[in-house]
């Protein structure tokens, strides 16, 4: 079938009422038997943005709560992750009021990936990449249940990657595995589990030497696990995690330095130091 497909070149500077200059439509062949006819979909640094601002958003909304300042800027760095998490939050309640049994099945394939539709906004994103809006929306509620239930859907999502990986020798896959380690891991320390979250954190920041990484997950990585340890009363390990996370492993984005001076504010550590 022939679907018309609105491609986001780049959002980091458009404002929202002139968005239409920045739409291109192409079109693709697919042979899908999808029920989607047209949506939009991003392009590949796009997503990785979407990954990296998700959890910057979500980190603000976690430890940052005592700043209403960083909280009122969050717009600023991650304008439409927010908005696309709030419209994908009515999915997100169906699915987990649906049965629990139920894998997470996609609408549509592109170039044989897998894609997930956010009615709302008819956007189409990947799997790990509509997982990470969600974590925003779990964030933001900080309900137990719905925490449980992305936990579980992370969880499927991984085992599911590990097993294609085996079957199919796919030795890329490293990257969407961290990816999600981290997104576990997030969710852990929502849950107040953060032992747990620590070790996430750990299996990523280990991938370090790994040339094809995305840079912010081991950014990210370090920065949780260390205001982990911090609020688990390891203070001193949690300082110095934080600094070296911010001055040798930073992946240079805003997003990562606006996350960095939040968790230095939240640890009282002096944010001259590192930026």
């Amino acid at each position: 079938m022939s679907m018309n497909l609105m491609v986001f070149q780049n959002l980091t500077s458009v404002i929202p009422l002139r968005l239409q200059t920045f739409i291109d439509t192409l079109s693709f062949n697919e042979n899908s038997n999808s029920p989607i006819d047209s949506g939009i979909v991003l392009t590949q640094l796009r997503m990785r943005e979407i990954r990296e601002r998700a959890c910057m958003a979500a980190g603000m909304y976690r430890n940052a709560r005592d700043q209403p300042q960083a909280l009122a800027e969050l717009p600023r760095y991650c304008y439409w992750e927010i908005m696309w998490a709030n419209a994908s939050a009515q999915e997100f309640l169906v699915r987990m009021s649906g049965p629990r049994s139920r894998a997470l099945e996609p609408s549509t394939y592109i170039r044989n990936v897998p894609y997930y539709e956010i009615s709302k906004c008819q956007l189409l994103l990947p799997r790990i990449e509509l997982l990470s809006l969600w974590l925003v929306v779990c964030s933001l509620s900080r309900e137990r249940q719905s925490l449980k239930f992305l936990l579980k859907l992370i969880k499927e999502v991984m085992s599911n990657i590990k097993r294609e990986k085996k079957k199919k020798r796919r030795s890329h896959e490293e990257n969407s595995l961290a990816a999600l380690c981290l997104l576990k891991g997030c969710c852990l320390a929502s849950l107040h589990l953060p032992h747990q979250a620590i070790e996430c954190f750990k299996s990523v920041a280990r991938l370090k030497t790994k040339r094809r990484m995305d840079k912010y997950l081991i950014s990210y990585a370090m920065l949780e696990s260390a205001i982990c340890h911090y609020n688990i009363g390891m203070v001193d390990i949690g300082h110095h995690m934080l600094t070296v996370a911010r001055t040798q492993y930073s992946n240079g984005t805003r997003e990562f330095r606006a996350l960095g001076r939040a968790y230095s504010k939240s640890m009282m550590i002096d944010v001259s130091d590192s930026d």
